[in-house]
């Protein structure tokens, strides 16, 4: 008989458990000739410039660290500041749980937590041209709303009403 899969509990997290995850996201897109972020951006000392640590979690199976998010209050570059809305930032998965659901498990945390904040939407943006990420997204359940150029990109950019 099957044992039963642990539960997913999602908690603060350290900053250097949350890079840990993203860099290795990170390594693998490189791998696959799709850059997903910048290696230098992932380190704790760049992004505790982007984050305060009650914006960090990881979502843990049986004590292992295996999704993390950013889940913050804003972000102005992209979205506007109108206190309605969470935003995701940095979704990445251990590759050793890669296709079990941590991401969608890890959006619908997202959204819960935002709830629970009295938000009405839970936000995030992503490169256009990664088809396969924004398809990913749709599925989720998030809204495509516009594209919006930034630095030397075009960002999509996705809600999802709460």
């Amino acid at each position: 008989m099957a044992q039963p899969e642990p539960t997913l509990v999602f908690r603060n997290a350290p900053l250097a458990v949350a890079a840990e995850i993203m860099r290795e996201a990170a390594r693998w897109s490189l791998e696959r000739g799709e850059k997903m972020w910048e290696l230098e951006s992932l380190t704790e000392a760049h992004l505790a410039q982007r984050c305060s640590p009650h914006e960090v979690f990881v979502g843990e199976l049986a004590g292992e660290s295996v999704v993390t998010a950013l889940i913050q209050d804003r972000d102005p570059d992209i979205w506007p500041d109108d206190g309605t809305a969470l935003i995701v930032h940095k979704l990445a998965v251990r590759r050793a749980h890669a296709g079990r659901g941590m991401a969608n498990r890890m959006l619908d945390f997202a959204a819960e937590h935002a709830r629970s904040r009295g938000k009405q939407w839970l936000r995030l943006d992503t490169d256009s041209s990664r088809p396969k990420l924004r398809a990913f997204y749709e599925s989720a359940g998030f809204t495509h709303v516009g594209i919006k150029p930034f630095l030397h990109l075009h960002v999509a950019l996705y809600e999802k009403r709460l």
